[in-house]
């Protein structure tokens, strides 16, 4: 293959890298902002859940306690008789 061809082919595939390179940092940046996305709707997500998950535990706990007034009440009320 001759100079001036061998340059020919060499442009052309400088400018097909080129595309290629073009497609692919679009297509990174595309996905580098689905990931942030995501990260901040994952970080959200485990907020809320730790935050029903506190409120459940205050929950049960309120309803223990409940229950425990209610069996000594009527532990009392029984011995009362």
């Amino acid at each position: 293959m001759d100079e001036e061809t061998m340059k020919m082919f060499s442009g052309i595939l400088d400018s097909k890298l080129g595309a290629l390179e073009n497609r692919l940092n679009s297509k990174l940046g595309t996905l580098e902002n689905k990931l942030d996305k995501n990260t901040m709707l994952l970080k959200n997500l485990t907020s809320k859940v730790e935050t029903m998950a506190e409120v459940q535990k205050l929950h049960m706990e309120q309803n223990e306690k409940a229950h425990n007034e209610r069996v000594i009440f009527m532990m009392k009320k029984e011995l009362s008789q």
